[in-house]
């Protein structure tokens, strides 16, 4: 089959990908970015003509090939036409708006909801998939055609991992809005009880846009507590790090994956303000990392 596959510029933010070091760059790679690449790559390994495109580094010098899979940048996919059999849009329904093509349109979801999208946007879209049985049933409830909605899992994979335990070692792996402050206030107490314990915090926070925002201030009540959350945060990891915690930020892949390996436990106080996906790429690593 000839696929594409979309990755838009709302999703990869001001972070775009560079595949010419993917695995190596410091940028990281996010649990979506990771979705993409890996069902890019595994669809051309079973002999599939994958296309994919997205926002690159460099634009002009990009690689043309990457894995099997053939390389564009996002604004290029106009030349998506009736060659192609199907269509695949990473979050982002609204990019099939324009493409002249009648290939089945697919959109795999990892949000939350459709508050992005413009009027409509179900109308371009033929399948749906979902990660998970919770987070598809709940999205089927704001959706006008829930008979469009399947589940495709989401996994990880061991052989990445090796066990090199570190005593003490505790990492944490997602975004801080699910419940890092919990850890955080808690940290005092754990090293108490387990003196040699260290805390490693690995993610890109880039809050910077609302973390000002206060009570009263008109923006939705969710905002406002992830303001209130990520102030803590930031100055909880100051003041905590004489007591064995360390902000790493982004790393690479690869050193994502030693450090796994080398965590003895993986932290994770899930509190959201608001519905969360249901599922948890991380906690999957963890039990393919050794990790507790």
């Amino acid at each position: 089959m000839k696929i594409a596959v979309i990755f838009g510029t709302w999703s990869v933010g001001a972070r775009p990908l560079n595949f010419n070091n993917l695995w190596t760059d410091p940028r990281g790679l996010t649990g979506s970015d990771l979705g993409v690449v890996v069902i890019s790559k595994e669809l051309a390994a079973r002999g599939h003509d994958v296309h994919l495109f997205t926002a690159h580094v460099d634009a002009v010098n990009k690689p043309k090939e990457w894995e099997n899979v053939k390389l564009y940048n996002f604004e290029e996919r106009n030349i998506i036409d009736n060659s192609f059999n199907a269509i695949i849009s990473i979050n982002e329904p609204d990019v099939f708006r324009g493409i002249n093509s009648k290939a089945l349109k697919v959109c795999w979801q990892f949000l939350n909801d459709f508050s992005y999208s413009q009027p409509g946007y179900d109308d371009f879209v033929d399948v749906w998939l979902s990660p998970c049985e919770m987070h598809m049933e709940y999205l089927k409830k704001l959706v006008p055609k829930p008979e469009k909605w399947s589940v495709l899992p989401l996994g990880c994979t061991p052989e990445w991992y090796e066990d090199k335990r570190i005593s003490g070692r505790v990492i944490w792996t997602s975004s801080c809005d699910r419940g890092l402050h919990w850890l955080l206030n808690q940290w005092p107490t754990i090293k108490e009880a387990v003196p040699y314990a260290t805390l490693k915090i690995f993610y890109h926070f880039n809050y910077d846009s609302v973390i000002n925002f206060e009570h009263n201030s008109g923006y939705h009540p969710h905002i406002v507590e992830m303001a209130q959350r990520m102030r803590y945060i930031r100055e909880m990891a100051k003041k905590l790090k004489p007591l064995g915690v360390e902000h790493v930020g982004s790393i690479s892949r690869a050193d994502m994956e030693q450090e796994a390996s080398k965590a003895s436990v993986f932290a994770f106080s899930v509190d959201t303000v608001s519905f969360s996906e249901g599922f948890s790429v991380s906690t999957l690593e963890a039990h393919a990392s050794f990790t507790v």
